[in-house]
């Protein structure tokens, strides 16, 4: 699956390309299991839902690192979608942290 990630402001933040999760400049920056999603070095992060990373309060544990994904073409910013709240605190941001 793929598509646009967008953060609780409705701008797009990231892109789903399965497993990984790029930033917009085409930076691996995640990885997802299911719906769960992970740093690159395995560290859960929260869910995806409905093109959002949200906190749920659900924790599988961490799972094994990825190594030399890649970077890959950088994408066009597609708009601001709206501003979106599923009553879950919004985490994409926790995917820029470093570990």
């Amino acid at each position: 699956m793929s598509g646009f990630i967008f953060d609780k402001d409705g701008n797009a933040v990231g892109v789903r390309l399965d497993p990984y999760i790029f930033d917009l400049e085409g930076n691996p920056i995640g990885q997802l299991l299911n719906n769960y999603v992970f740093t690159l070095s395995g560290k859960y992060i929260g869910e995806f839902h409905k093109d959002m990373i949200l906190d749920k309060n659900i924790n599988p544990g961490n799972v094994s690192p990825q190594i030399n994904v890649g970077k890959i073409r950088e994408f066009r910013n597609p708009g601001n979608r709206g501003k979106v709240d599923y009553g879950y605190p919004d985490v994409f941001h926790r995917l820029l942290e470093t570990d």
